[in-house]
């Protein structure tokens, strides 16, 4: 009799993990469940591809803003400084409004030492970017005999090399150049002319922001 009780209270027991699904064995996740976000074979979920990278796809061929630098935007924040020699040691000055811009049109930022042409310099840039942009910007830097001096451009303080030139041939020893992509919010632009052994024209006008 104790056989028959024990007997039957054990089928009772499977029989209730058969509708509770006790002994049920779940297939595993597959991997990329649990790589989310990481390179998978496939690419499907990397975006470093370029396939579906929004920078890669701009052509940047809007223009959002424009400061013809004649006396100043309240968008733009400008510092600059060019070296020159003042006759007994390097000397470094602001660089200032001045006739004879583009094209020989309206003014343009230009350091004015009183006593030669510059030798180096730079100017900085800063502006809150509403979108990925490129800064295209119209530069001399120019004397007879000698190529065009072409800047570097450092972004929040990183060199990223030399400026691209865009258009080069503007008139009156006028090109324009373009910087890489700079990313969205405030940042700070530099283009900058290392030192050199020789005295050079310098100017710049109409800093553009292109989206």
């Amino acid at each position: 009799m104790r056989l028959i009780i024990i007997i039957t209270s054990i089928l009772i027991f499977f029989s209730s993990c058969e509708k509770k699904n006790w002994f049920e064995i779940k297939p595993r996740n597959n991997e990329n469940d649990i790589l989310v976000g990481t390179t998978t074979t496939s690419g499907s979920s990397d975006n470093s591809s370029g396939g579906s990278n929004s920078n890669n796809q701009n052509s940047y061929k809007n223009l959002s803003f424009k400061d013809d630098l004649n006396s100043g935007s309240p968008k733009v924040q400008i510092n600059s400084s060019c070296t020159y020699w003042n006759g007994t040691q390097y000397a470094e000055i602001p660089w200032q409004i001045a006739q004879n811009g583009f094209n020989g049109n309206g003014y343009c930022l230009k350091p004015i030492t009183h006593k030669e042409f510059a030798i180096g310099g730079w100017n900085e840039f800063t502006y809150n970017y509403e979108k990925i942009s490129k800064v295209k910007i119209k530069v001399k830097a120019y004397q007879p005999g000698y190529s065009k001096r072409i800047p570097t451009v450092y972004v929040n303080g990183k060199n990223l090399g030399s400026a691209e030139v865009t258009s080069n041939n503007l008139g009156n020893n006028w090109f324009e150049i373009s910087s890489p992509p700079i990313p969205e919010g405030s940042n700070s632009i530099r283009f900058e002319w290392t030192r050199t052994g020789t005295s050079y024209d310098y100017a710049m006008d109409d800093f553009e922001v292109w989206d």
